[in-house]
């Protein structure tokens, strides 16, 4: 499966299986919006991906706050 050209945002990616899922899906060429609360750990995710070669990149959200998911988006 490629996703080359494909965006994903994945939420809770800063660490354990959401980290897990955004690095399955930029191993398969997508472009990865690392959302968690924690933007530090966001950011670190993103950084490790970022080495490897991909796109990547970290958004502060709190999928309950719906102003922080929208702002994540855009």
């Amino acid at each position: 499966m490629r996703l080359d050209g494909k965006t994903a945002i994945v939420t809770g990616a800063a660490s354990g299986i959401g980290k897990r899922i955004a690095e399955v899906f930029a191993d398969h060429g997508a472009a990865v919006a690392i959302a968690d609360l924690n933007l530090d750990g966001a950011n670190a995710t993103a950084s490790e991906l970022q080495a490897k070669g991909a796109k990547a990149m970290g958004v502060a959200m709190d999928v309950t706050n719906e102003q922080q998911v929208d702002a994540g988006v855009d």
